[in-house]
């Protein structure tokens, strides 16, 4: 679909409704690197506040300008991305942080 012919219709665009694709590895990894280099609370309500994003703002944004489907997901997945987000910063935090002392750490005091 090109951008000039798309129009907002979730209805045309299939859902993502797996627990786990590719995209898991993606969020587990960004998620893990983002609780290695800050705070984990705030490395949380990051991952946590991107997943609404992801699917109300991000996708429409996409799919209406340039045809692109990314992000169109059913709540299972999100929930899913959200679990799977959670055990990366608890990854990246307690267990990365342990073995390879980050070069820096955002908003935490020492």
């Amino acid at each position: 679909m090109d951008a000039q012919n798309a129009s907002w219709d979730a209805s045309t665009v299939p859902l993502n409704n797996q627990l786990i694709d590719f995209w898991t590895l993606v969020h587990f990894g960004s998620s893990a690197f983002l609780g290695w280099i800050m705070h984990p609370i705030l490395a949380l309500a990051l991952v946590v506040v991107f997943e609404p994003f992801e699917l109300y703002v991000l996708f429409p944004f996409l799919y209406e300008n340039y045809g692109i489907v990314f992000g169109n997901e059913t709540y299972i997945n999100s929930l899913s991305d959200i679990a799977i987000n959670m055990l990366g910063v608890a990854y990246g935090c307690f267990s990365l942080r342990k073995k390879y002392h980050p070069p820096f750490v955002l908003f935490e005091k020492k």
